[in-house]
């Protein structure tokens, strides 16, 4: 007996821990979904503004490319026109050197942001894999506290139709009706008794009472010793509710 009560003990201080769990793995999975979102637009609004910068770039170097090609056709057409521009060409070409190099800057800036969106990629998948450990644990946990309950149900006794009362004492009731069974049944195998509502109520039935006892054992004898025995057992119900 002082083994099973220590298992009752560690039975409830898991279920406790397994609620704990739950609650942890609810925090977690919202950190995450909102760690994902925010990802995301940074993201999407980085790619947005280096395809802004860069559409403006590739659009300064066609402008002055278009430029370039004028001033060479007009440099074929008269040779004598190139020692007079030959300083306005040279600044010119510095001015493309200089945008060249800008957009070189800019690309070079573009593959280190896409290696830091690769990096976050990584980091995600990372995560999607701990979402999907934790899944599969709090699964694992469900099945645990599942089959704990199933076991725990088996030691459940249910007894319809005692009359309700204010103030009613159930273990002595139901310790009263097992004696009506077995005069041998002492209280201490009963652990706790409490009512329950079922789930189709009839108007003026008494709610259900549900009995926890100490082994399965005890509560095969019960039921197998239930139907030979005599008298009635709302007297017994009466009688203890009176005392």
């Amino acid at each position: 007996m002082r083994k099973r009560k220590h298992g009752d003990e560690f039975s409830d201080a898991f279920n406790e821990f397994a609620k704990e769990m739950m609650g942890t793995l609810n925090i977690w999975k919202t950190e995450l979904e909102e760690k994902f979102t925010e990802v995301n637009e940074n993201v999407s609004n980085v790619i947005q503004k280096d395809l802004a910068k860069l559409t403006e770039t590739t659009m300064s170097l066609k402008e002055e490319l278009n430029s370039v090609r004028k001033e060479y056709c007009e440099m074929k057409s008269s040779i004598q026109k190139i020692s007079s521009r030959q300083c306005e060409m040279s600044e010119e070409i510095i001015s493309l050197q200089n945008s060249a190099q800008f957009s070189s800057d800019q690309l070079d800036d573009i593959n280190g942001k896409i290696e830091s969106l690769t990096q976050e990629a990584k980091k995600a998948n990372l995560l999607e894999t701990e979402v999907k450990d934790l899944k599969y644990q709090n699964k694992a946990l469900k099945l645990e506290m599942n089959d704990n309950n199933q076991r725990d149900r088996i030691l459940n006794l249910e007894i319809i139709g005692i009359p309700e009362q204010s103030n009613e004492n159930l273990m002595n009731i139901i310790c009263a009706l097992l004696k009506k069974v077995d005069d041998n049944i002492t209280p201490d195998e009963i652990e706790r008794a409490h009512r329950v509502t079922p789930k189709n109520k009839v108007q003026g039935r008494p709610r259900v009472v549900i009995a926890k006892l100490r082994s399965r054992m005890l509560k095969d004898t019960i039921i197998s010793k239930s139907h030979y025995c005599g008298g009635s057992i709302l007297d017994v119900i009466n009688l203890t509710i009176g005392t």
